[in-house]
């Protein structure tokens, strides 16, 4: 297991991480984390990110499961990849084909560049005038992600940002130290998707990602081979 945070990121990797702060919301992810609830299969690693930096907020925890041998067979142009190219390749995975002028009125001026790095880089492909994307198989190595939010107290704040979560993983979760009595969050939980954890209850309920749920999940994706790779 890998962690990454603001004091192990390597200056080259990129990524951005809020700086962690010392408390008990910090002793109650480093009591998860000791616990090892997300075991890889053969053949896969797992990379652990502290409050990476998202266009949504600072996750407190994401752990991601990735398989090794499709990773392994990546070009070395794939680290010119940039976020842009990454909204870019998740509609091409999404939506299907394009033709560049449709492409350039949604991306605008920057396609061409997206497009070029991305062909270098072995993710599109030019066929009978139209942009494609090359199969998931070979271009997304991640297998699971798992968002954590970890809350002493004021667990609706941590609700909101587990959901938020959502929109790059389908596991999402709050971490409390225990489940508050006569409260209403594992209802509320339950009605959007997120799961709950806590010391008296930490089991995970695996979901295997088939495919990017959105750009985010795709930064993870490029994350993880390179910390991987440098």
């Amino acid at each position: 297991m890998t962690i990454v945070d603001s004091t192990t990121n390597p200056s080259e990797s990129g990524i951005l991480f809020r700086k962690g702060r010392s408390g008990p919301e910090q002793d109650l992810v480093d009591w998860f984390l000791e616990l090892h609830a997300v075991k890889p299969k053969k053949g896969e690693r797992l990379t652990v990110f502290r409050e990476p930096r998202l266009p949504s907020g600072f996750p407190d925890l994401v752990v991601v499961v990735w398989n090794e041998s499709v990773a392994a067979r990546w070009a070395t142009e794939r680290r010119s990849i940039v976020p842009a190219d990454l909204r870019l390749m998740q509609h091409l995975a999404t939506a299907g084909p394009a033709r560049i002028l449709d492409l350039k009125s949604l991306f605008g001026p920057e396609t061409e560049r997206s497009l070029g790095r991305l062909e270098r880089a072995n993710m599109v492909v030019l066929q009978k005038g139209q942009w494609r994307a090359r199969a998931l198989s070979r271009t997304f190595a991640i297998r699971r992600i798992v968002a954590i939010e970890a809350k002493v107290a004021e667990w609706r704040a941590a609700l909101d940002q587990a959901f938020i979560n959502t929109w790059f993983t389908p596991e999402s979760y709050v971490l409390v130290p225990a489940i508050p009595k006569g409260a209403s969050l594992l209802e509320t939980a339950l009605q959007h998707g997120i799961g709950v954890l806590s010391k008296e209850k930490a089991r995970l309920v695996e979901r295997r990602v088939t495919h990017p749920r959105s750009y985010a999940s795709w930064l993870f994706n490029e994350w993880t081979w390179r910390l991987a790779t440098l």
